[in-house]
């Protein structure tokens, strides 16, 4: 893992703009992934405190675009939005995702409605009693699927 890339925490606070509150938690569910360990030994003060494991350089290409195709897009912050995104990859339906997810009827509301401001995804409504949506990824919201599937794939095998 020598020449695996790492950061220090309080470039990583600069950088980010979290608080250390956040930044704990989000080091810590990496940790637990096994995506990032902490440097062992001693060394040069200003050496990486965290580094990225093999497993975390894997995945490190699709976050990195993943986060790269979300930036500026306020769905990005929303707890939901990458697994309704991989979810669209097979599915289009309204109550179909809701259930393989797991997730309620308002949170995949506002979710849906915010991806769908951000162009990541489209609607349509198909003719019939009773009217139904159907929900299809648009060609910048497949880039951030497919991501988000590359990340699942490595973190659950």
């Amino acid at each position: 893992m020598n020449g695996t890339p790492g950061a220090r925490v309080i470039v990583l606070l600069n950088r980010l703009q979290v608080s250390r509150n956040a930044l704990k938690a989000a080091l810590n569910a990496l940790d637990d992934l096994g995506l990032i360990e902490r440097n062992p030994g001693y060394g040069h003060p200003l050496r990486p405190e965290y580094r990225l494991t093999d497993k975390g350089s894997t995945v490190a290409p699709a976050a990195a675009s993943y986060t790269v195709g979300m930036a500026d897009r306020p769905s990005g912050r929303l707890k939901w939005s990458a697994p309704i995104l991989r979810g669209l990859l097979n599915l289009s339906r309204f109550n179909a995702l809701q259930q393989a997810l797991g997730i309620t009827p308002r949170a995949m509301t506002q979710t849906l409605k915010r991806l769908e401001s951000d162009e990541l995804i489209s609607r349509s409504i198909d003719e019939g009693y009773p009217p139904r949506s159907r929900y299809e990824l648009t060609r910048p919201g497949r880039a951030c699927a497919t991501d988000v599937d590359a990340i699942a794939a490595v973190l659950d095998p």
